[in-house]
């Protein structure tokens, strides 16, 4: 049986604290999964080759990191061979770690579509699906991995319901871009890259992929947890930091994983679910600088220490520059009803011009600072747009704002050239006034003229960017952890560990579903796997 009890998963569920006490605005960007290896393990890591002559504990698989992969692998693991023994190593005194305090979103659809979709009347295939990934998020995984999340994905979906998940059944699909009273009834919606123009071609009727937990993340976890904690076969043990692998040269293969001096076997397969490397400096300096000024999206445990253990027996690693990020102020299903408002301004870079629709999902502008393609742009707006704007006293204090009476001395103020920026707010104004984009192709619900005095200009930077490292362990579509192009026998890797679908234009809801996604995949191949200490 599980030693996790109900207090513990009450105080997984209270991190979700962590992220608004930060001052950290989720916005459309749903979490990774959690971290199960602790902040420490960097400085241990080692490759351990001799196979311990007594184990402390054996089993069939060992998973590192209880989490939404973790809790989906175990779970499946345990369906598939109700005789398997499978033990969990979470770090913490809890686990659910970003599984429990993400933003409540499930990206979704394929085979069909899922329950909720039908309900709402979209019946997406699952090669609709895929074109709109590889057009929609420019996936960073490797191709075969995206056409096994989209293959997956809505069984999975079926799977976690079938296990007392809840999501609700209401749908939207102009959500985030439209104005909104209420989350009570929405179960589906669409997050603004389904009606982008430049994917308009591929996915001609936009379907709403991102559905919603009832309850958000921590009924989630709640629910989840609970139901790993009554399968007998599932052992939880919290508070143990997985320091190495434990890999047998002589076999060629991982045969297990040491806690300090305890050493656990895994007889056919270890899985690395425990977090991305957000939350780790001299990780962060080394693969990704250009986050060096943004605010971590993640939870505190995500050292990449997951990646590291793997990286110690020579396992290859995918995509690790490119990240994930949310920019605070823009379109968000979490921000008050009519705060999306705002993108009935101008984004305007240095040089006082337009550069993308407004409408665009926030992950597009991240791509620009992050890139530091443009270092610095500003949201133009009049106080048409101010005065429905629910910014309260706190969000306005946290951005950087300047306020003229004409666009001219707007410009001078933020130093961009005043003829420039005054052309492009005519030139927006005059399509505006009949209702048009024909430069950026904005959502037409939100395109709105520009012209009553005083005028604002945000300002946006690196500064206002949450980010969350993308890149992670190479996996093929099995979940298998490569070295050399090849799988390591015996180790598997999903969620945050492995690299990300996609980062530059991220999905919403994406880190989430496919974290149980391989969790799933992960837990399929590795119960089939032989087991290594198997008598001939």
């Amino acid at each position: 049986m599980s030693n996790i009890d109900e207090q513990e998963v009450k105080g997984a569920l209270s991190r979700r604290g962590f992220l608004k006490a930060g001052g950290l605005a989720v916005g459309s960007v749903a979490l990774g999964l959690a971290a199960g290896c602790g902040d420490d393990v960097t400085k241990k890591i080692s490759t351990a080759s001799d196979v311990p002559t007594k184990w402390d504990g054996e089993y069939d698989i060992v998973i590192v990191g209880y989490g939404g992969a973790g809790a989906t692998a175990a779970l499946v693991a345990t369906d598939t061979d109700p005789g398997a023994k499978v033990l969990i190593l979470e770090a913490t005194a809890s686990g659910g770690g970003a599984s429990a305090v993400n933003g409540g979103g499930f990206f979704a659809g394929g085979n069909g579509g899922t329950r909720v979709q039908n309900l709402n009347g979209f019946h997406e295939t699952t090669e609709q699906i895929s074109e709109y990934l590889q057009a929609a998020a420019i996936p960073r995984g490797p191709d075969e991995v995206v056409r096994a999340f989209c293959e997956n994905v809505k069984e999975t979906f079926d799977y976690i319901e079938s296990k007392g998940v809840v999501f609700k059944n209401g749908a939207r699909p102009n959500f985030g871009l439209l104005p909104f009273a209420t989350l009570a009834d929405v179960g589906v919606l669409a997050m603004g890259s389904e009606k982008d123009v430049e994917i308009a071609e591929t996915l001609p009727t936009p379907v709403p992929h991102m559905h919603l937990y009832s309850g958000g993340a921590p009924a989630y976890w709640e629910t989840i947890s609970a139901v790993v904690s009554k399968v007998p076969g599932i052992t939880v043990l919290t508070n143990s930091t997985v320091t190495n692998l434990i890999f047998n040269d002589d076999i060629g293969r991982v045969v297990g994983v040491a806690v300090g001096d305890i050493s656990y076997k895994a007889s056919k397969a270890v899985l690395l679910c425990c977090g991305c490397f957000r939350n780790n400096p001299d990780m962060v300096a080394q693969y990704a600088p250009n986050l060096k000024g943004t605010s971590p999206l993640s939870v505190p445990m995500d050292t990449g220490t997951g990646i590291k253990m793997a990286q110690s027996i020579g396992a290859d690693v995918w995509a690790m520059d490119t990240a994930v990020f949310e920019t605070f102020i823009l379109p968000s299903y979490l921000l008050p009803t009519n705060a999306c408002y705002i993108v009935k301004g101008i984004l305007v870079n240095q040089a006082g011009s337009r550069f993308m629709a407004e409408t665009n999902e926030s992950a597009r502008l991240g791509q620009f600072l992050y890139n530091r393609i443009y270092p610095k742009v500003y949201y133009i707006i009049d106080q048409t747009i101010k005065d429905v704007l629910l910014f309260d006293d706190a969000m306005w204090g946290a951005l950087t704002t300047h306020t003229a009476n004409s666009i001219t001395d707007l410009a001078g103020l933020i130093g961009v050239p005043s003829a420039s920026l005054q052309n492009t707010v005519d030139t927006y104004n005059a399509h505006a006034a009949i209702g048009t984009d024909p430069d950026f192709n904005k959502v037409p619900e939100q395109i709105q003229v520009v012209n009553t005095a005083p005028f604002y200009a945000i300002s946006i930077d690196v500064t206002n960017l949450c980010t969350l490292t993308a890149g992670g362990l190479h996996v093929n579509a099995k979940a298998q952890v490569l070295k050399g192009g090849n799988p390591i026998t015996g180790l598997y890797a999903a969620g945050a560990t492995a690299s990300h679908l996609s980062s530059v234009y991220y999905q919403s809801g994406s880190c989430v579903s496919s974290s149980q996604v391989f969790g799933r995949i992960a837990a399929q191949n590795m119960i089939k796997e032989t087991a290594w200490d198997k008598k001939a």
